[in-house]
């Protein structure tokens, strides 16, 4: 229960991130200072909520539902960076879903897309991701 509400947290800071403090009409009504304030505050509350669900909340996860809105939930809020923090923990640490074809696939291609220093050392070291033949 606690995992999902994580997840639902990151979509609730991702909203208000893009609605109301980034460029929204709620930031007009916002005095500049207060705004700027308020937009570090939610970057800072958003950075350390990912970096419990990447570091700690998921990666124990025995739930494939659990990993899977995880893993949508950061997709949705356009996390690319950080949904390759997570899948990384995931497929490249010893974890339950290591061989699991679709995250294996979806770290490569979110590497294509967000970090391609990366990919190389993806397809060199995963084992269980579409390639051509």
């Amino acid at each position: 229960v606690g995992r999902v509400v994580v997840v639902q947290a990151v979509n609730v800071l991702h909203h208000a991130r893009l609605v109301g403090l980034d460029g929204g009409e709620d930031e007009e009504v916002l005095e500049v200072p207060v705004a700027r304030e308020k937009r570090g505050l939610q970057h800072d509350l958003l950075d350390q909520l990912i970096d419990q669900i990447v570091q700690t909340a998921l990666p124990d996860s025995k739930n494939p539902d659990e990993v899977s809105s995880t893993v949508k939930a950061f997709m949705t809020a356009d996390l690319p960076t950080e949904l390759i923090e997570l899948l990384e923990k995931i497929v490249l640490e010893n974890s339950l879903f290591s061989g699991n074809r679709n995250l294996q696939n979806l770290l490569i291609l979110t590497a294509i897309k967000a970090d391609q220093t990366r990919v190389m050392e993806y397809i060199n070291r995963l084992d269980n991701y579409d390639a051509p033949d």
